[in-house]
């Protein structure tokens, strides 16, 4: 089990080492390899190396925001 994950709170991407915040970025900067690695660990089966941006935007708005509400 891996001892990074990742959460969305405040309008930034968190990533968490062992529970605890280690890094942010605001969804406006945050680099395109975090946002990869975000929607990998939170889908394993997903391959989102390589797409575009706006892609991986949207995915990460789907998995992390709106999977949120509720």
């Amino acid at each position: 089990m891996s001892a990074i994950s990742y959460d969305f709170q405040e309008g930034q991407l968190v990533q968490l080492f062992e529970g605890r915040p280690h890094a942010a970025w605001d969804i406006y900067s945050v680099p395109n390899e975090m946002l990869e690695s975000a929607l990998a660990w939170n889908d394993a089966n997903g391959d989102f190396e390589g797409l575009a941006r706006v892609t991986l935007l949207e995915i990460f708005l789907s998995d992390f925001i709106q999977s949120k509400k509720g």
